[in-house]
């Protein structure tokens, strides 16, 4: 999981990674158990978030800004490129 890697290697950052997941509270729930995911996740089954920032499927990466505003979107599962270029636009 790139993105447990990205915690990790952000951990001392000044910046928060959260995990949202577009489906019910309890299939999150049991996605977090089975999984070692190394950063906070939490469920956001409405779709006022996925209309918000215009989510067209699952998996997807989105950096925001500290204002909240989008930075760049992944679709997909991340390679290691991609892994590699959001460390860098991170600042790690």
């Amino acid at each position: 999981m790139n993105w447990k890697a990205i915690a990790h290697d952000n951990r001392d950052q000044n910046c928060d990674i959260i995990g949202v997941s577009v489906h019910s509270l309890d299939e999150t729930k049991k996605y977090v158990a089975n999984k070692s995911v190394g950063f906070y996740v939490v469920s956001v089954a409405d779709t006022s978030f996925s209309r918000k920032y215009k989510i067209s499927g699952v998996p997807e990466t989105i950096l925001l800004q500290g204002d909240g505003s989008v930075e760049k979107v992944w679709i997909g599962e991340l390679s290691e490129d991609q892994t590699i270029e959001i460390e860098k636009l991170m600042g790690a």
